[in-house]
Formats: structure tokens, sequence, C-alpha cells
């Protein structure tokens, strides 16, 4: 009798420790997918915070480069950088990592959280990135022609 409750202790133990496997997947979202990001886009808004009222951004364009190299800009002024890492839940949400360049003095780490799930509206033309976890920023894109 306590043999068939251990082996059903250890079935329930290794199907769990399955389901967490598949729920913490990251798969690469397809490659169509990814080349939605490249490009130049205007940020129309942050939302958000603890507040829900966002906080004014010190860039107002984000350029998407076919390597996944970002930068931040503020008019022509490049104010940061990096690359872009993606990856998909197991909801097969998309999700992007945003690994900036080593910090120099004139740089400034615009982003508090640095995984952010993506959604798109209007047809691929808004990006938004929100986050998952902590700060509850979503930042609010439009692509540029």
């Amino acid at each position: 009798m306590s043999i068939s409750i251990h082996v059903r202790f250890i079935h329930l133990g290794v199907l769990l420790a399955l389901l967490l496997l598949v729920a913490c997947s990251k798969d690469k979202p397809h490659p169509s997918k990814i080349e939605e990001f490249l490009g130049t886009w205007s940020l129309e808004r942050i939302g958000g915070g603890i507040s829900g009222l966002g906080y004014d951004a010190n860039f107002d364009h984000m350029q998407i480069q076919s390597d996944f190299a970002y930068e931040l800009r503020q008019g022509t002024h490049r104010i940061n950088g990096g690359l872009l890492q993606f990856s998909t839940t197991s909801m097969q949400e998309i999700v992007i990592e945003i690994m900036p360049d080593t910090l120099t003095n004139q740089q400034v780490l615009i982003f508090e959280e640095t995984d952010k799930l993506v959604s798109f509206e209007e047809n691929q033309r808004v990006l938004i990135l929100s986050d998952i976890c902590c700060d509850l920023f979503s930042y609010h894109f439009r692509k540029e022609n």
C-alpha cells in the first residue's frame, strides 16, 4: 500500500516538472513575426506605472535593425542602444528581452524592466511593449513609413 502512494507521488512530481518545463519554454517566435519589428517606430506614449499616468520619456523614436540591434533616439541624438532577444511564452506570446549596451556617463537605462510582452494593434502598425512584472509601464509605438 505505501509503495503505491510513493509511486503516485513520483508520477505527480514528474507531471508537475513536465508542466513547468513546458510553461517556461524559451522557444523562438517564427521568423516572419520577428521581421514585423524591423524599422523605425515613433513613441506615441508611455502609460501605466503605479499612478497609471506613465512618464515623460527622454526619447521619441526606436529603430530596430535586421541584426536586432536597437537604438533609442531623441530626434537625431542617440540616447541608448543594444540588442533585442526574442522568445515566446507557453501561450505563444512574444517576449522581447532588451539588452542595453554598456552604459556610459551620457547614457541612461531607459527600461527599468528589460523583459517586455509584445502586442500589435492596427494591422501591425502599432507596437505595444508591456512590462511583464514590476513597474507595469506600457510603451506605445507607431511604425513610420
